[in-house]
Formats: structure tokens, sequence, C-alpha cells
């Protein structure tokens, strides 16, 4: 969130605090009332989103590793009976396919890693069957794959956060630009009760004061000019 997403969010809790403290007047008016809810639901996803912006996205190594560990050594384990299975058979396609020893899951990159076990997982599912007698049985290969998946979440979830934080990024500009359209709508009505609820209105119009966080003093918001001249 920007320093002025931040200062008119500050500002928008503010005047959502007057409204609450003069629910009364806000339901007073269907469209005022139906305003202010739009209001809340606005600052609520706001602050959902701010959540995600500024969650730090980390990479763990060791976790990394761990998972590709796990994984390798699920693996050779069905490597070694599907390797007798395919000599029995004379499989050359599948005996290629799998022959694969630690050191070579070791020289791979994760993500190469990931598609190598894939591909050994997708030939042993292609011969389940006659795999069945040589031990490698449907949940042992259920295991194989539910640790592939863990391995590459893991591997994955660094670009999964950068991508959703920059999802989020252009969903916040999106609710700001929301957020001033209600706060204006709301400024109308305000405006209106001027002369009725003139606490109720100073109330207002102080909290729509926008507060740089720089400290240069105090800016009022777009549209408060708007407010003084729809009570004048």
């Amino acid at each position: 969130m920007t320093d002025k997403q931040s200062n008119e969010l500050s500002m928008s809790k503010a005047v959502q605090e007057v409204l609450n403290s003069n629910s009364p007047i806000v339901q007073s008016i269907l469209k005022f009332a139906a305003a202010k809810t739009e209001l809340d639901n606005i600052i609520s996803a706001i602050n959902e989103a701010a959540k995600i912006q500024t969650k730090q996205i980390t990479g763990n190594a060791e976790d990394k590793e761990k998972a590709a560990n796990e994984v390798t050594d699920a693996a050779l384990a069905l490597i070694g009976p599907a390797k007798s299975y395919a000599t029995d058979a004379e499989n050359k396609t599948l005996y290629q396919a799998i022959n694969y020893s630690r050191s070579d899951f070791a020289r791979r990159r994760h993500q190469a890693r990931i598609n190598t076990l894939t591909g050994i997982r997708d030939m042993i599912l292609e011969n389940a069957m006659p795999l069945e007698e040589y031990g490698i049985t449907a949940d042992l290969i259920a295991d194989f794959s539910a640790l592939i998946d863990a391995y590459s979440n893991v591997v994955t979830a660094p670009r999964k956060a950068i991508n959703t934080k920059s999802a989020t990024t252009k969903a916040l500009a999106a609710y700001f630009k929301e957020l001033t359209s209600i706060i204006k709508r709301l400024d109308g009505f305000v405006a209106g009760k001027k002369k009725a609820n003139p606490d109720f209105y100073n109330a207002y119009k102080s909290a729509r004061v926008v507060i740089n966080n720089g400290g240069k003093g105090r800016k009022p918001a777009a549209a408060s000019a708007d407010l003084s001249k729809k009570a004048a």
C-alpha cells in the first residue's frame, strides 16, 4: 500500500467511526445506509488485501531440500522393483524412462527434478497392474504422487506469493477508486444534515481531513470542498 493509499484509508476509517457513532442519522435515509454498508465492505476488502500485500515472501532452501530428499527416497524405492519388472518383461522403454539414480536427481534443478519425478510416476501408473506383483501397490504410488505434489508446492510457493502480491496491488488500486466514489456519495448525504445535525456534520467534516504521514500538515480530501458547497 502506498503512503497516499494509507492516508486515504486512515481518513476513511475515521469517517467510518463517525458514521458508526451516529447510526440513527445514517439509517434514517435508505441510500445513506446503503452507502455506509458499502464503505464497511470496501474497508474490509482493503484491510484483507493489505495483509496479503505485506506478507513476507520466503523460499526456504532447507524445506526444498527436505522435500526433495523425501520424494527421491520414495522414487528410488519404486524404481528398483520397476526396473526388475522391465527387465523381466523386456520393456526397454519403461526401463529407460525410469533408469535414474540418486546422483541423477541431485544434479537437476528443482523444477527439472519435479518434471522427471512426474514422468517416472506416470510410467509406473501405465504399468500399475503388472507392477503389483513386484510390490508396487496403489498405495505406494499414491504416496509417491503426494510427495511430488508437496515438493512442487514448496518449490513454487515463492513465485505464487509474488504473483498473488502483484494481483493484490492491482486490486487495491481498484478498491481505492471505489472507496473514493463511496466517500463522495457519503459527503452528499452528510451535507444535507448540516442544519438538522450540526454536531454530526462537523464531526464528519473533521474526519474527512487526510493527514499526510510525512508530517507536512493536513490536506483536505478531494471532495471536501464539494461538501461545504453543498451545505452552503
